[in-house]
């Protein structure tokens, strides 16, 4: 089995380029291009494997799956997809923040310093 085929046996079971380069033992850039040569669609599994602000994003996109269900889910066929949903001729890319706290000085006064 070559090398190309083994990466894409890996990829579609972990569904993860690190995980995937890990296995066969070269760099998850070098998964990639090895994917992408052999026409294997790269989308990933962000609900497992990203970081936990990633995380939230996917709830609140899932949430909007869900208010929203008759819309086209771009993230599901594409790896970091630029329009998040298609709905009819419209498009919606769905962003999710949270507020910081305010970080203090020894004195407590706002510390502006980054």
């Amino acid at each position: 089995m070559n090398i190309q085929d083994k990466c894409a046996e890996v990829y579609a079971r972990v569904r993860n380029l690190k995980l995937t380069g890990l296995e066969v033992g070269i760099p998850w850039q070098t998964v990639y291009v090895h994917l992408e040569s052999k026409g294997v669609k790269v989308i990933g599994d962000k609900a497992r494997y990203s970081s936990a602000s990633d995380r939230v994003g996917i709830i609140v996109e899932l949430l909007f799956k869900k208010a929203v269900p008759f819309t086209i889910d771009n993230n599901e066929s594409e790896f970091q997809s630029n329009i998040d949903f298609i709905i009819d001729k419209s498009t919606a890319n769905v962003k999710v923040s949270r507020v910081h706290p305010v970080k203090r000085n020894n004195k407590g006064e706002i510390d502006t310093e980054k």
